[in-house]
């Protein structure tokens, strides 16, 4: 009777012992899977931050750079400022045209590249 019972504490702690083997085996299957399904999120992630950049950067280049400062409209812009500390009335309107200067430069830009 005690072979027996002793036979069968030897199975169970056997048994016991391929169980945690398969519970750590499992856990670094699932640590694993999760990281893989990570990735392809991460990556694009990544990559839409960078187009991002990239159009930001070409926004820039086009409307700062081009319209801004290509067609002198930072130079109108200080000038209505200036005036508009001295002549508020003036400066409103030319302000308003600014506005109008601007809004039409975009227009005209995108319509220039169709």
């Amino acid at each position: 009777m005690l072979a027996d019972i002793d036979r069968r504490s030897k199975a169970v702690k056997e048994a016991q012992a391929k169980l945690d083997d398969e519970r750590e085996r499992l856990a670094d299957r699932e640590k694993k899977q999760f990281w893989r399904e990570l990735i392809p999120p991460l990556a694009g992630g990544v990559v839409s931050l960078f187009f991002a950049s990239m159009i930001l950067l070409l926004f820039k280049a086009l409307l700062w750079d081009g319209i801004w400062r290509g067609l002198g409209l930072n130079k109108l812009t200080d000038f209505v400022l200036t005036l508009a500390r001295s002549h508020p009335f003036g400066g409103s309107i030319l302000g308003l045209i600014l506005m109008v200067l601007i809004a039409g430069a975009i227009i005209v830009s995108f319509w220039g590249d169709g």
